[in-house]
């Protein structure tokens, strides 16, 4: 089955780009409800998933390896895929996601980590950035440098 792993409750399921996101929501759900070896299954096709798309993008996964390390009990490699996220230019949760960054239940245990903050931070604050470079084009009217930079990406 390639539709929803939500609807697939006795069908063997096949994750994949289309619904990679609801399989590891499914599998945060499984493991709340102490299904280990479901949550397992979905994890392990998802992984293949995520490292064939890209981290940024409006096709982009965003955080889900963080969430699949998570989830993993796999701590210390979900800060380090977190740092990773960071450098390539990771500031939130894409819209879609059902959770902002803050609000995300499935990298809860990982806010204990002083680099999890450290890392919340500097997400922060390259938003602020962000947002202080679009009120100075908005004063001055010259798009210009945004432009390009959009451009470039």
């Amino acid at each position: 089955m390639t539709g929803n792993p939500t609807l697939a409750e006795d069908a063997e399921m096949t994750v994949g780009r289309n619904n990679v996101g609801a399989a590891i929501l499914l599998a945060y759900i499984e493991q709340q409800r102490n299904h280990p070896r479901q949550a397992r299954r979905l994890l392990e096709q998802a992984e293949p998933v995520i490292r064939a798309l890209p981290r940024l993008g409006m096709t982009g996964h965003g955080i889900k390896d963080v969430q699949i390390l998570t989830l993993q009990g796999r701590p210390h490699a979900a800060i380090e895929a977190l740092a990773e996220a960071v450098e390539e230019g990771f500031v939130s949760s894409q819209k879609f996601d059902v959770w902002t960054f803050d609000d995300d239940p499935i990298i809860a245990p990982l806010h204990s980590d002083p680099r999890f903050e450290a890392l919340r931070r500097r997400m922060h604050d390259s938003i602020e950035r962000m947002r202080r470079n679009v009120e100075e084009a908005e004063r001055s009217g010259d798009w210009s440098t945004l432009l390009a930079k959009a451009e470039s990406v």
